[in-house]
């Protein structure tokens, strides 16, 4: 059985979390499969980097020209053609983009199966909603309707599917995983050094700097609430998305310069000594399918707090951190409760340690993928469509 993977982009820079799932799925497929099963993904050249091709592996990666960076338009779709072809069932990850509208189409032409993940992004929010509305009415829908299996990441996310037309019983759920081996190594205390940190006396932001991630409640959040005599500070890694420039000016206004720190992009071991030497990581997005970074916390032994929108409120059914609304108000109240007592903090990164490692792995993930893919294919090959 070979499968493709169709994601946009895989770099966390431009894919996010969803680029994230895409690959370390794929790289799974055929350890878990054997000899039978051979994995391939699809995507676009952003900021591609060999090291990405070595974490894909074995699964292999076509790389597409991208003609457009806003709109994800993919060059030489005749490969897309090829690529798709070839398989024998193709994963569309994500919505809205070009690419996953031609891979579909040559799917339904050529008779191959595809299952749907689109990971929180079916509801119409944030910029560009004419646009998008626009490709719903064009290929969107017919997308959705098309799917030999839709899987969502959290059960909520089954209610998305039913403005499409499609019965939420009919969609399977498929969490996010986590991966102890890519973060078994840190970067030995260099990157607490470089910006002055002290382990477990900073709370940490990890992602992309946009609206969606809310990363200004935090801010506003930690400004309000935590006293620059107290010792704490807040670290915000991630890139740029159209806001650092409102951060700074805040944190500036505030006088709090000091208290505030913003690295940009950071990777591998350094995000594992970030995530190690947190005492508390947030995540104040106002909406997400489920948090990746949360399971990365977990995996490290750091605790969290996130909002009732990141899909994972068995943070706190586990013990394993606190959820609040997406508010400012509701996350400077958690950060009060949360840094008032270093043993508490502990006790609950100890918690979403053991309820990560037990329940949200992807290793775990890729085996259900692979039971989902193995009876689609088998049904397409028993009622070949007409």
């Amino acid at each position: 059985m070979h499968i493709v993977t169709v994601v946009p982009a895989v770099d966390a820079r431009s894919g996010g979390g969803v680029g994230e799932r895409g690959v370390q799925l794929a790289r799974r497929y055929p350890r878990l499969g054997g000899a039978d099963v051979s994995s391939e993904v699809l995507t676009l050249d952003l900021d591609l980097t060999p090291g990405h091709l070595k974490m894909a592996a074995p699964a292999t990666v076509t790389a597409l020209p991208c003609r457009n960076r806003r709109y994800y338009l993919p060059g030489n779709p005749t490969e897309v053609a090829e690529r798709v072809r070839a398989a024998d069932v193709v994963h569309l990850i994500n919505h809205w983009t070009v690419l996953n509208a031609l891979a579909a189409e040559v799917a339904v032409r050529c008779d191959v199966p595809y299952v749907f993940s689109p990971c929180g992004a079916l509801p119409i929010r944030g910029r560009s909603r004419l646009t998008k509305r626009a490709y719903d009415l064009a290929v969107g829908s017919r997308l959705v309707r098309r799917a030999a299996a839709i899987i969502a990441v959290t059960e909520p996310e089954r209610a998305d599917f039913v403005p499409y037309g499609v019965d939420r019983n009919r969609v399977l759920v498929v969490p996010n995983g986590v991966s102890a081996s890519d973060h078994e190594q840190d970067a030995a205390g260099k990157v607490l050094a470089r910006y002055g940190l002290t382990r477990h006396r900073y709370v940490l932001f990890l992602g992309r700097l946009n609206w969606i991630k809310g990363v200004d409640l935090l801010v506003d959040a930690f400004i309000s609430t935590v006293p620059a005599e107290s010792g704490w500070r807040c670290v915000v890694a991630g890139p740029d998305q159209g806001m650092l420039a409102d951060l700074t000016a805040r944190v500036s206004a505030a006088g709090v310069g000091d208290q505030v720190c913003f690295t940009g992009m950071v990777r591998g071991p350094e995000r594992t000594e970030l995530l190690r030497g947190a005492a508390l990581l947030v995540v104040p997005s106002r909406h997400e399918a489920m948090s990746i970074v949360a399971l990365e916390a977990g995996i490290n032994g750091t605790p969290v707090l996130i909002t009732n929108s990141c899909g994972f409120d068995e943070v706190e059914q586990s013990g394993g951190g606190w959820v609040v609304p997406a508010t400012t108000e509701a996350l400077a109240g958690g950060l009060r409760v949360a840094l008032h007592d270093p043993h508490e903090l502990e006790r609950r990164g100890e918690a979403l340690r053991k309820l990560v490692s037990r329940s949200y792995t992807w290793e775990r993930a890729a085996g259900s993928h692979l039971e989902i893919f193995e009876k689609v294919v088998a049904s397409r090959r028993h009622h070949p469509a007409s």
